[in-house]
């Protein structure tokens, strides 16, 4: 599979939050093949999310959105319809 070029990384962040907010618990693996990104790519946008207090692992390796991810995700939403 060929993994897409990162042109925007709040594109990706975005992409993260909606899956985690969807379908929460999620490995780092099962979300680089959902957002069709390279390993090391996702996993730094975790990782900025994680920084942010956007996602949390509750358990070890599982990734979910926090109130805070969620409030965000909403924001953007309604910024992105005007």
């Amino acid at each position: 599979m060929k993994k897409k070029k990162v042109e925007n990384p709040m594109g990706l962040a975005r992409e993260i939050l909606k899956l985690l907010k969807e379908e929460p618990r999620q490995t780092p693996r099962s979300i680089k093949e959902r957002v069709s990104f390279s390993r090391s790519t996702t996993m730094n946008v975790l990782m900025v999310l994680y920084d942010l207090g956007l996602v949390e692992t509750k358990v070890r390796g599982l990734y979910e959105i926090t109130s805070l991810g969620e409030y965000v995700l909403e924001a953007i939403k309604k910024e992105r319809e005007g």
